[in-house]
């Protein structure tokens, strides 16, 4: 086998970073040490050892991500969806631990539905209807209007897709900026993902779902954007659940 494709089938596009998570925790430093040497110095030795530091550095890059958004303390994103017509539809998503989320959903400015996570007890809020329905699991809302949000309602969940799901494709970063971007492949979907990440805090600041073009070299299209803050003081108001008049079990 050719050196490069070696190294592209260890840790290029499809690699699964939990799977060589344990590359980067201290016990296995020595090993990858002696074991990056020797590899280092062959691929030199066959003109390939640029493969070997782009591959690692998305890699380590990547892991490094997905552990701060593990750990962090709060966080708020803000996704609007494409409509191919009529008004967007916004998402506003708030979480704070133990896995208390609320998220708002937005058309026109207006807040149609809420979804509430508590102690893993789900309820949805139709706002319009003046109605609640409790759902016993979250693949219960796999075809309704919170479909999209599933993906992204934790850091839990975001640091799982980039971990287990989301294919690494690869990461670019601009001489001399403080960001980079990461671009994730979901073979199951036929999209791919654009994260720009903080390189300061190892946080994402923006994700971004695109659908590549028909047209070969054509624009892809964004199919939805999401903003996120880390961090920040929460309040509380927003993450006590409302009461309805009407009931409903899912």
């Amino acid at each position: 086998m050719r050196p490069a494709r070696f190294w592209q089938k260890l840790f290029g596009p499809g690699y699964r970073p939990a799977v060589v998570r344990w590359i980067f925790n201290k016990q296995s430093l020595a090993f990858l040490s002696i074991f990056m040497l020797a590899v280092g110095g062959f691929l030199q030795a066959t003109g390939h050892r640029s493969v070997v530091a782009e591959s690692l550095t998305s890699l380590r890059t990547s892991v490094s991500v997905a552990d701060r958004v593990r750990q962090s303390g709060s966080m708020e994103c803000r996704m609007q969806m494409a409509a191919k017509e009529g008004a967007p539809l916004d998402y506003v998503i708030r979480w704070i631990p133990p896995g208390i989320a609320r998220v708002d959903v937005q058309k026109a400015g207006e807040v149609r539905e809420t979804l509430w996570i508590t102690n893993g007890d789900l309820a949805v809020i139709d706002h319009q209807k003046n109605m609640s329905q409790k759902f016993a699991r979250l693949e219960q809302l796999k075809d309704s209007v919170f479909q999209p949000v599933l993906a992204f309602l934790s850091p839990a969940v975001i640091a799982e897709n980039m971990d287990q799901r989301w294919q690494l494709e690869r990461f670019e970063q601009e001489t001399g900026s403080h960001q980079g971007t990461f671009t994730f492949v979901e073979h199951e979907k036929g999209f791919f993902l654009k994260m720009t990440v903080d390189l300061d805090s190892y946080l994402p600041i923006r994700i971004s779902r695109l659908h590549p073009s028909t047209e070969k070299g054509g624009p892809a299209e964004e199919l939805m954007r999401l903003d996120f803050t880390w961090n920040q003081p929460d309040s509380s108001q927003w993450m006590i659940p409302e009461t309805h008049g009407k009931n409903g079990n899912g």
